[in-house]
């Protein structure tokens, strides 16, 4: 049965956060809502039990091997595999050449990964993708000539007691990592790019997603030790204060999949609690030029 999941109503000052809820058995009811996302109709859908037990555990079971060395880390209790942005530091200027060798490396390692971990997630996600964006292509995005690509998933490690994932969105990332975005905003439409990913698994507390009613648009600042943002007229906003700023929170189950308007939407993942470290799969996604299909990278 499908649900719409509100934040419980208040005298608040910004707008609603919208995220459907379905089962994956229920998926039909779903139909178009990757493209209800991209208009900002909606802000996000979350499929219970898009994995089964048995994938969750080989996937867990399957990085549970990787080791340290292989990991790349990104803050402190965060470390990512594959590396994110195809292996190399989006803010770096680099040559042409030297970009294109990242993709060849990026391009091996991904033959390997679904082997390596035992569970096809790549082709069960975009099949899922594809039925709920009016059945586009799902893309990965390959280098010049057809050479090398994007990786397009990662796994986020989140350390028990140490990870979180502070408060940003993909705008604010496209300014951050501009030599990177500028490369790929000659590919795709960046700007209302999407997030996705599996829960694998799940900490004993926090590791919450949090999506707040603001966009980018809205408030660009983030002050505070990223807490507060202030819009144009040097409003603030508090994001700590759910009296003032409206927002939807979910830890979602081992198994479960997301999707939201990561583009311009504010939100951040809570320190994880406990002795259970939080591990997610997944990547982005937004519309090719021509709007015939969804460009995937990580």
């Amino acid at each position: 049965m499908l649900k719409k999941i509100f934040t419980k109503k208040k005298n608040k000052t910004t707008r609603e956060v919208i995220v459907l809820e379905v089962d994956a058995s229920k998926l039909s009811s779903l139909k178009h809502s990757l493209d209800a996302i991209i208009k900002r109709e909606i802000d996000g859908v979350l499929i219970r039990n898009f994995l089964s037990k048995d994938e969750v555990e080989i996937l867990k079971s399957g990085f549970s091997d990787v080791k340290q060395e292989e990991l790349t880390q990104y803050d402190e209790g965060m470390f990512l595999y594959p590396k994110a942005f195809s292996g190399i530091d989006p803010r770096e200027q680099i040559s042409d050449k030297k970009f294109q060798e990242t993709l060849v490396d990026s391009e091996e390692r991904w033959k390997l990964f679904s082997r390596r971990f035992g569970v096809d997630f790549h082709s069960k996600v975009t099949r899922v993708l594809s039925s709920l964006s009016r059945r586009r292509r799902i893309d990965l995005i390959k280098g010049d000539e057809e050479i090398g690509v994007y990786t397009p998933q990662t796994f986020r490690y989140l350390e028990a007691g140490k990870g979180q994932f502070k408060t940003h969105c993909g705008v604010a990332f496209q300014q951050e990592f501009k030599p990177f975005y500028d490369r790929l905003s000659k590919i795709c439409t960046i700007r209302d790019q999407i997030s996705y990913f599996v829960t694998v698994q799940k900490p004993q507390s926090g590791g919450e997603l949090i999506l707040y009613g603001l966009d980018w648009s809205e408030a660009e600042r983030l002050v505070n030790e990223n807490s507060v943002l202030i819009d144009k007229k040097g409003k603030e906003y508090n994001l700590l204060d759910e009296d003032q700023v409206k927002c939807y929170k979910v830890a979602p189950n081992q198994g479960d999949l997301i999707l939201f308007s990561e583009g311009e939407l504010w939100h951040r993942v809570s320190a994880v609690v406990g002795d259970v470290s939080r591990l997610t799969l997944g990547g982005f996604m937004t519309r090719s030029k021509d709007d015939k299909s969804l460009k995937m990278w990580s």
